[in-house]
């Protein structure tokens, strides 16, 4: 069960929040945008997937109770279990990041990062990166997606 936002905060209570694809759809799925934010995301969990891929973690505006509708999902994705050489071929866009990883925005409204990739300017990462906000614990999203 998704837990409610921090009221002082808008972020989700500092930890790794189990989901169900569901249960997801239905607390951040509120408006058409986002819907249609999480239909591109559908599309690139299935091509995941596909590659192996079990896990993913949601984070960013998307999952805060920020009232500015979210411009895309920030999502980073577990690589236990994936075939990275068959991801290459068959969907080097998750592993390339030009521009602002505008081709992963334009093709599925979402940016992905590899979970155990470090991001560069705090040298930890991204699935700890994901848990933190200029300094200020916050929770995301954990997504099962072998079922979807």
């Amino acid at each position: 069960m998704i837990p409610d936002f921090d009221p002082n905060t808008g972020f989700l209570p500092p930890s790794i929040h189990d989901a169900t694809w569901e249960e997801f759809e239905e607390r951040f799925g509120t408006t058409l945008q986002r819907k249609d934010l999480i239909k591109g995301l559908l599309r690139a969990v299935r091509d995941l997937r596909s590659c192996g891929c079990r896990t993913i973690y949601v984070d960013g505006g998307f999952t805060t109770k920020k009232t500015a509708p979210p411009k895309d999902i920030d999502v980073c994705w577990d690589s236990a279990g994936v075939d990275l050489i068959q991801l290459n071929y068959e969907y080097p866009i998750f592993l390339e990041f030009s521009e602002g990883n505008k081709r992963q925005k334009d093709k599925y409204s979402c940016e992905f990062f590899r979970a155990d990739w470090e991001e560069k300017s705090l040298a930890k990462p991204f699935l700890e990166y994901f848990q933190q906000y200029n300094g200020t614990p916050k929770g995301i999203i954990k997504i099962s997606i072998i079922n979807l």
